[in-house]
């Protein structure tokens, strides 16, 4: 659970910064396996896999933006005073 937890944090965009790009997760999460913070055969598994773990992420995300023409402009973390 830890490692899709780290990875869908590191691939959505956050108030406080964009997304990061797969480079840069695998960067991180490897970082994390030598800390001994994540599994690393699970890690491996995720890479392995990058494909359809990052459409995933997708699918979730797009299931909370605004859609549409009668879509809010801003998001819940902007109408809790955070900007993008």
């Amino acid at each position: 659970m830890a490692v899709a937890d780290v990875f869908a944090a590191l691939r959505e965009d956050r108030p406080y910064r964009p997304n990061m790009e797969k480079s840069r997760v695998a960067q991180v999460m490897r970082g994390m396996v030598k800390d001994s913070a994540l599994d690393g055969a699970i890690v491996d598994l995720l890479f392995d896999q990058y494909g359809a773990a990052e459409e995933a992420v997708t699918a979730a995300c797009s299931k909370w933006r605004p859609r549409g023409k009668n879509a809010r402009s801003e998001g819940p973390a902007e109408s809790a005073g955070y900007t993008r």
